[in-house]
């Protein structure tokens, strides 16, 4: 089985294609927002791109329409729409294709992957062949199944990863050539997370405006399995022996009390450890008063975007050795990889407290890295390469 690798662009660019983003989703999420940046910088190189997510009232509509995105709406793209709702949106899904004579249509989860595969098949007409992509935004092996092996074999031609090492798995258990695949690592907006820009400063209205206070953060949802029980641990290590640490936790969660501030009571880290919530208008304000951030587990977008948005801000990231956070954070360039046991993490939140030269030259390392690896250009290439190779095909 070939292995997948890096893809170099090719210099044809097929400015008549027509493609249809699906999105079987509601709510601007990290994916979402993703593939909202996608349809944008695709439109940016000629090719017409549309657009359609799930009909229910939420944000992704909203703030697709602020980007010069309006999506078409589909009930069957809501997964807990009843069948009917589904076996409708098929049918409308192929008129579309047919009539709008798509090229190619690229899901991103497995409900629009279903779906659009069956619309796309269905719309198919004499020669003409309509091309169906699936985008791992998981960054973990795909999930193998009779059905999602069916589904695989008869409703898709091709496959768009952000990770290395889960892409080779999926190659193998859904029988992938080598040109069917692109993988490209995950971008980030590097002019909105800019670390020469001037930002609000956060630290006075929290009351930690000393200027020899050291700020780390972690930007998660406060959940059962993102592991606060070993950061806390690790916090509680760190502050005795660094008496300026302060921590911020930027995330909401349905589990507030038991997984964050029962701990925080317990371990004696009130007034060391702050629980800002989820951050909206001031997210990037927060992230620009960081000095460090910490990350453990991947959450629901599985390409870690704070872990991206922190390093384009020029902060350093410790980050366990787990999953695509070992292929985003090269390890003493740009940060530090451990195995997060609360040790480790308070020796490597330690190190980054009181070491403010190395603090200084790893987040100069992370703004570089995350220029040049976390490209939406470079992501752009690779996908029209991709685009071309299907449909040269």
């Amino acid at each position: 089985m070939p292995v997948p690798g890096r893809l170099t662009p090719t210099a044809v660019e097929h400015h008549s294609m027509h493609v249809l983003h699906l999105m079987a989703e509601y709510r601007w999420t990290g994916p979402v927002e993703a593939v909202v940046n996608m349809v944008v910088a695709l439109r940016a190189r000629g090719i017409r791109v549309d657009l359609a997510c799930a009909a229910k009232p939420g944000s992704l509509v909203e703030r697709a329409v602020l980007r010069g995105v309006n999506p078409k709406i589909y009930a069957g793209l809501n997964r807990r729409q009843l069948m009917v709702s589904a076996v409708r949106s098929v049918r409308e899904m192929a008129d579309y294709i047919r009539d709008q004579k798509i090229d190619i249509v690229h899901t991103h989860l497995p409900h629009d992957h279903i779906l659009g595969g069956l619309a796309a098949r269905r719309s198919q007409q004499g020669d003409r062949i309509v091309r169906v992509i699936r985008t791992n935004h998981k960054a973990v092996s795909l999930h193998v199944s009779p059905v999602s092996r069916w589904v695989w074999k008869h409703l898709t031609d091709g496959y768009l990863g952000f990770d290395p090492s889960s892409a080779q798995i999926d190659a193998a258990s859904f029988a992938l050539a080598k040109d069917q695949i692109a993988v490209v690592s995950p971008a980030v907006d590097s002019g909105r997370f800019d670390p020469r820009k001037k930002y609000r400063n956060i630290r006075n209205n929290l009351g930690w405006s000393d200027s020899h206070l050291v700020v780390g953060g972690i930007i998660a949802r406060l959940q059962r399995h993102r592991r606060f029980e070993v950061l806390f641990e690790a916090l509680a290590q760190a502050c005795a022996e660094v008496p300026e640490l302060r921590f911020l936790v930027i995330g909401a969660g349905t589990h507030t009390t038991a997984v964050a501030r029962q701990p925080i009571d317990r371990l004696g880290l009130n007034g060391r450890v702050m629980l800002t919530g989820a951050r909206q208008a001031d997210y990037v304000d927060h992230l620009a008063g960081l000095d460090f951030s910490v990350f453990l587990v991947p959450g629901s977008d599985g390409t870690c975007r704070a872990v991206r948005e922190m390093m384009a801000m020029g902060r350093p990231v410790i980050t366990a050795r787990r999953g695509i956070l070992n292929h985003l954070v090269p390890h003493g360039r740009c940060g530090l990889v451990i195995d997060d046991t609360p040790k480790n993490l308070a020796e490597a939140i330690v190190l980054l407290a009181t070491d403010h030269e190395n603090r200084r030259q790893l987040g100069e390392q992370a703004r570089r890295h995350a220029e040049q690896t976390f490209n939406l250009a470079r992501q752009v290439d690779a996908v029209i390469d991709l685009y071309n190779r299907l449909l040269a095909d």
